[in-house]
């Protein structure tokens, strides 16, 4: 079942059902299937560091242990600064409607790298009238996403495609430095330094070998 999130947009609630638009569903997928020399398919393995124990798939996971080794719940954890303050926690998207309030343009939208892409559709009938004209007319919406709540969040955009689609796009903005020369190349006639003094005498002559 599709997840739902709550917007809100001129004093107005709207609910949209979200479904994960990927690759696989754009252009299909295809899996590779491995069978062992009697036809029965193959499943993933790791081996282990002692170079004969097989673990197989899900019989790994990963853990918190305390300096003294004991074995620490995740829950129990609090994320801090680097000043050891704790950190504010964010609740997640799907807890509380979301205000569509700041609109950017769409050179904000494109110096971030979209990693998921999310097509939504109103719950309860068309789109509202008003939020409608305004993704028609190129508004971008820009909001913090979080999908379970914690101290972090992703930078999201809620826009209009051009078969009236709305999309909410997830990603990460691009961190791009610019280098530059330390300094400029010198161009044009080679001019000859002058040795320093003792500098050609101690040069070799490969020639005398």
């Amino acid at each position: 079942m599709a997840r739902t999130l709550q917007f809100s947009y001129g004093g107005r609630s709207l609910a949209c059902a979200i479904e994960k638009v990927d690759r696989g569903r754009l252009y299909g997928s295809r899996s590779l299937e491995t069978l062992d020399n009697q036809g029965h398919p193959c499943s993933l393995a790791t081996l282990a560091a002692d170079g004969h124990t097989l673990i197989p798939m899900g019989g790994t996971a990963i853990g918190h242990l305390a300096p003294d080794g004991r074995w620490i719940d995740g829950e129990a954890l609090t994320a801090v600064d680097a000043d050891g303050a704790p950190l504010p926690r964010i609740p997640s998207s799907f807890d509380g409607p979301i205000p569509l309030e700041q609109t950017v343009a769409v050179d904000r939208l494109l110096e971030h790298s979209i990693r998921l892409t999310y097509a939504l559709t109103p719950l309860e009938g068309p789109l509202d009238a008003e939020l409608a004209s305004a993704l028609e007319s190129g508004a971008i919406f820009s909001f913090p996403f979080s999908w379970r709540g914690g101290v972090a969040s992703d930078p999201a955009f809620l826009l209009r495609g051009e078969d009236g689609t709305v999309w909410l796009l997830i990603g990460d903005a691009n961190r791009i430095r610019l280098v530059s020369l330390d300094q400029v190349a010198r161009c044009g006639v080679e001019v000859e330094e002058e040795p320093l003094p003792g500098e050609a005498e101690a040069d070799l002559d490969f020639r005398m070998l």
